[in-house]
């Protein structure tokens, strides 16, 4: 198996029949002949454009030709990102690192308009180029990885002390700042995710993997600003594709020894949240979570975990050893966002149990009383039902405030 060519491209940039190869914006290898990247091109538009003429309900998404395997996804109207494979039989890990692609480009471009100026456009191929150079030698087809295919996420779930600690830490920062002028996003300890209030945090997560050390070099700014404790703020400046047009925003990376603190905030107000951000008191914070990470092989009856904006008091059986490093998969978060989705839509629900795809269990309860949420995760040979109630039963009368006493 070996990568052919990845390539992104958009039918409605050619002016006319005789410049096909205007319809691609960047292609991978860039060292590839113009006539051979428009072959490529010409047979996965000739084929899509064949199979939604008489599958319109459906979108074309794997093509086999002789002996390439191209995979297509859409960007944004009228543009698509391929990846052309030879001899890949797994298709299912093709889409998925395709959609990974996908999420990464858009996390540095702004969407594409056909419509732009000349200019603009020259702009989008030459920064749309340099991302595929970069991200094109990342990709493993033969074996891969967390930090390649994106399968899951590392979460570092800590103690009650330390949930309370950070938890504090952002609300007070917080109340220095507007909501107009920024949030946090995430923290994340050696990489780990620690907390995040993104309900996709994939891309920040993945900036910090080593495999994407030159993403960080190639499109944050240097840092701003060293200080006598080694903290550093480098930023980067974003696309928020919700809002119509799409409009820029920076995210703020503060680094401080194994810790990480993401942050976002309007181009305008960068300055303020570099501010803000510096005057954060972490020494004692990452203290903790250095003294914690080294205690991680005891066994322990609950930790805690905020995700997803919801103040969920996770209560773990799983066994953390340090052989599985109690990795929290993001299939067991999959599974707790669709259990939300069922609460939020139905409000006769009181308990629902789930089994993730990795094979643990999830139980989330609503105390109709109060109309708090809170789960707990299992593992698949932990059959105490008992147990499992008595340590939900705890988080009915749980506030913010007593959550250390539990």
């Amino acid at each position: 198996m070996s990568i052919a060519g990845l390539f992104l491209y958009c039918p409605r940039l050619s002016r006319s029949e005789v410049d096909e190869y205007n319809k691609i914006i960047a292609f991978y290898p860039s060292g590839l002949e113009q006539e051979r990247q428009s072959q490529f091109q010409g047979i996965v538009e000739a084929i899509s454009s064949f199979f939604n003429e008489f599958a319109r309900c459906s979108e074309c998404e794997v093509i086999r030709c002789r002996h390439l395997t191209f995979s297509m996804t859409r960007c944004e109207t009228d543009s698509y990102l391929v990846i052309a494979v030879r001899d890949m039989a797994n298709t299912l890990n093709l889409r998925s690192m395709l959609q990974n692609c996908l999420k990464m480009f858009q996390l540095f471009h702004p969407a594409i308009n056909p419509e732009a100026s000349e200019e603009d456009l020259k702009a989008l191929r030459q920064t749309s180029q340099r991302f595929l150079d970069l991200y094109g030698p990342s990709i493993q087809l033969s074996s891969p990885s967390l930090d390649m295919s994106y399968n899951g996420i590392s979460f570092f779930s800590v103690d009650r002390f330390i949930y309370c600690s950070l938890q504090n830490m952002i609300n007070a920062a917080e109340l220095e700042l507007c909501p107009e002028k920024g949030r946090f996003l995430c923290v994340l300890y050696d990489k780990k995710l620690l907390w995040s209030c993104d309900k996709c945090p994939d891309s920040l997560y993945w900036l910090e993997q080593d495999v994407f050390a030159s993403f960080r070099k190639d499109f944050c700014q240097d840092p701003e600003d060293l200080l006598s404790d080694n903290r550093t703020i480098s930023t980067m400046v974003t696309w928020d594709r919700t809002a119509t047009p799409s409009c820029p925003y920076s995210i703020l990376v503060l680094r401080f020894g194994l810790l990480s603190i993401h942050f976002r905030s309007s181009v305008e107000c960068c300055k303020d949240g570099s501010r803000l951000l510096l005057s954060l008191q972490l020494f004692s914070l990452h203290s903790q979570l250095r003294n914690y990470s080294r205690k991680r092989s005891v066994m322990e009856p609950a930790r805690f975990l905020y995700f997803n904006g919801m103040n969920l008091a996770m209560k773990n059986h799983l066994n953390t050893s340090k052989s599985d490093d109690n990795n929290w998969s993001k299939d067991c978060f999959e599974t707790i966002s669709i259990i939300q989705e069922c609460f939020l839509s139905d409000q006769t629900s009181i308990e629902i149990v789930l089994q993730s795809a990795c094979s643990r269990w999830i139980v989330g309860k609503r105390f109709p009383r109060t109309n708090r949420v809170y789960f707990i995760v299992v593992s698949e040979s932990f059959h105490d039902v008992d147990a499992i109630e008595a340590e939900i039963g705890k988080l009915e009368n749980t506030t913010f405030e007593s959550i250390a006493l539990i």
